[in-house]
């Protein structure tokens, strides 16, 4: 009986180590670089942001020069507001804070709206509508599990 615990434990040990080490190897989540999104600078996401909007929307040079000088911005005046929202527990602090970022990507949505082609503007919004219903989804499965254990608490 010993033995067989000893070689379970030895295998377990082994799995562990290996599945460690390819971790390591594989780069963050949509970046082939490596680095997260928090390692980039703001010039860096903007730049990224812009050739996203290229190949999605089909910009031109001088619409993507646009993008990214809009991006820039919204990323810049909302750098400072996210790492506040963070560091605050107050919950009015927080839904001013996030007053703020909104109106931050509104006057970005406006900027952008100002130079698309009627096409790219249908485009652009299919792409907000479908990231706002897929975040929907996603915090609709976290709000269930925690629903879920919430009532395994209470059944207890």
């Amino acid at each position: 009986m010993k033995k067989v615990i000893v070689l379970l434990a030895a295998c377990l040990g082994l799995n562990t180590a290996i599945n460690a080490q390819e971790m390591q190897k594989m780069p963050a989540k949509g970046n082939q670089m490596g680095l997260k999104k928090q390692d980039l600078t703001p010039e860096q996401r903007a730049s990224k942001g812009a050739t996203w909007a290229e190949k999605a929307l089909g910009l031109n040079a001088d619409q993507k020069s646009k993008w990214q000088a809009a991006a820039l911005t919204r990323i810049q005046a909302n750098g400072p507001l996210r790492d506040k929202l963070k560091a605050t527990t107050d919950k009015t602090e927080k839904q001013k804070i996030r007053q703020d970022i909104k109106a931050n990507l509104t006057s970005f949505d406006t900027t952008v709206g100002g130079f698309l082609t009627a096409e790219q503007k249908t485009k652009w919004d299919e792409i907000k509508k479908q990231k706002r219903e897929a975040h929907k989804l996603k915090m609709g499965k976290e709000g269930d599990a925690k629903d879920a254990e919430l009532k395994d608490v209470d059944q207890d």
